[in-house]
């Protein structure tokens, strides 16, 4: 009877060994698949849920021709060493100094050459907001714009007239001890006004640029937040895009304006030619469904944003 006993002692153990054996193999299994999940997939937030997302299905979309002109226009044109930039005719400018001087009777900020330098003219709202409300969370009003379309070529992506240069008065730099305030409320704030750093620390043979951090770009709220959650700078953000959406794949952000998009990325040929919107859908209250914006990317194609709100 011991020895049965003994026998059956060792039976269970080895039973309790196999179980947890294969427990330990499914969990191995489990913990690759997810690996592999997270490798393909990226940090894309392509199956995010939650209300806001819950009309893509609705979207039915309609052709929409794309001329040549469009391809170097909008928020998300890039210019590099790789692709140069001819300047559109209606690029919408204005001028920093003249916009800030009709809406604020104080001086929250300073542009160095106030009649030259100017914006376009939906960056140049955003960098009026997100410079106020600098100066309003800090109490510092010693920033000025020091570089923007009109004067100097401290960067080809100036010409766009959607990026401008930050410094401080003194001659210092935002990443200098001293204004770590003004520059940490900007690398935590500024994508929350659209606004990214053209030339980020670490991109030098991504962007070919040295790190240049006191260049900001503005390429609208969603992408920015992107940007900023992935740690992107501009040409990853388009690559990303051209290899990982279509309007069948679309990439869903929740924007740091509370508001729900969907982007994606279509290539168009240099001469232009026709790409797929979604089609419009009129509210009761006379408001309309699925707007979208439509940026040329100036290396062979166009994104198209979608306001799922």
């Amino acid at each position: 009877m011991e020895f049965l006993n003994k026998f059956d002692r060792q039976k269970l153990q080895r039973i309790t060994l196999l179980v947890i054996a294969a427990l330990t193999l499914i969990a191995m299994v489990l913990l690759l698949v997810i690996i592999i999940a997270s490798v393909e997939g990226g940090s894309t937030p392509q199956n995010i849920d939650g209300p806001q997302f819950d009309n893509l299905d609705e979207i039915s979309y309609e052709a929409f021709d794309v001329t040549a002109d469009m391809l170097n226009q909008g928020s998300l044109v890039l210019v590099n060493s790789n692709h140069s930039y001819i300047e559109p005719a209606n690029l919408n400018l204005v001028n920093i100094a003249e916009y800030r001087n009709g809406l604020d009777t104080s001086i929250p900020y300073s542009v160095a050459q106030i009649n030259l330098f100017h914006l376009e003219r939906t960056a140049v709202s955003f960098a009026h907001k997100m410079l106020v409300q600098l100066k309003a969370d800090t109490g510092n009003d010693t920033i000025y714009v020091s570089a923007a379309y009109g004067k100097g070529d401290y960067t080809k992506d100036i010409h766009t007239g959607y990026t401008m240069v930050l410094t401080v008065y003194g001659g210092t730099y935002l990443k200098d001890a001293e204004n770590a305030d003004l520059n940490n409320w900007l690398v935590s704030n500024a994508h929350k006004f659209g606004f990214v750093v053209r030339y980020p620390d670490g991109k030098e043979e991504i962007t070919g640029v040295s790190e240049y951090s006191h260049a900001f770009r503005y390429v609208g709220i969603p992408h920015a937040t992107y940007m900023k959650e992935t740690d992107k700078c501009l040409e990853e953000y388009i690559e990303f895009l051209k290899e990982n959406t279509s309007h069948k794949d679309v990439l869903t952000i929740a924007g740091a304006d509370g508001k729900a998009y969907a982007v994606y990325y279509t290539p168009v040929s240099a001469n232009g030619g026709s790409i797929l919107v979604p089609v419009q859908t009129p509210n009761p209250d006379g408001s309309t469904n699925f707007e979208y914006v439509i940026s040329g990317t100036n290396e062979g194609g166009v994104i198209v944003t979608v306001s799922l709100d």
